[in-house]
């Protein structure tokens, strides 16, 4: 079992990097064959195809390849000319994009880490759920389906990790009032994830400085 999955990971790799273009075919999906197109939202972590690297199991590092990631339908999207490659979230290590965030698979989880320091780190575990409300105006029956992002953020401070809701109130409370004091000197929105993110970038700079004095 375990030595077909290593040529199934080895098969994906390879397609991956082009050497089995013809096998690729069936991977294809046009527009026309998308069951969400009516849907509202979207599905992808990213908010485009970015360039990123990927790294699956058996340490296979294809360089900068096209991608996106399905969090409703758990594959990544690699982009291979007209032809779309799915690969399995269990079989993902990490991605790095060029710019943005990266991600990490774990213990059956995708989780992105929107800022990692030394002492400080804020990680979120993705999920997509697919919503769906029912309207009745009259004579008629409307369905809306949407795709709704469920964050779940954890704050790590030293040997200290704490799940958390975005606000001010927890984050003073799991940081400490300074925090608090440097989000405001610095107008820092902290329902915001790049307002956590950057917080913490000052108190890193902050804790880095008081250890070399």
């Amino acid at each position: 079992m375990h030595a077909m999955k290593r040529i199934a990971t080895l098969v994906l790799f390879l397609v991956l990097v082009g050497q089995l273009a013809s096998q690729t075919q069936r991977l294809v999906i046009t527009a026309d064959e998308d069951p969400y197109r009516d849907v509202k939202g979207s599905q992808y972590f990213y908010a485009e195809p970015t360039m990123a690297t990927l790294t699956m199991y058996l340490g296979q590092k294809p360089h900068r390849v096209s991608l996106n990631v399905d969090l409703y339908e758990r594959y990544v999207e690699v982009y291979k000319g007209e032809r779309t490659l799915y690969i399995p979230f269990d079989q993902i290590v990490t991605i790095e994009p060029d710019q943005g965030t990266s991600l990490i698979y774990s213990a059956g989880k995708m989780i992105a880490l929107p800022y990692i320091g030394e002492r400080y780190k804020l990680s979120n575990e993705l999920r997509v759920v697919l919503d769906e409300k029912v309207h009745y105006p009259p004579g008629q029956i409307i369905r809306v389906r949407k795709f709704v992002r469920k964050n779940k953020y954890q704050l790590t401070d030293g040997d200290r990790t704490k799940k958390v809701r975005l606000s001010a109130r927890q984050v003073k409370r799991f940081l400490g009032p300074e925090a608090l004091d440097i989000a405001q000197d610095h107008s820092l929105d902290l329902k915001r994830e790049s307002g956590v993110a950057t917080l913490l970038d000052l108190m890193e700079l902050t804790a880095v400085d008081a250890s070399m004095r």
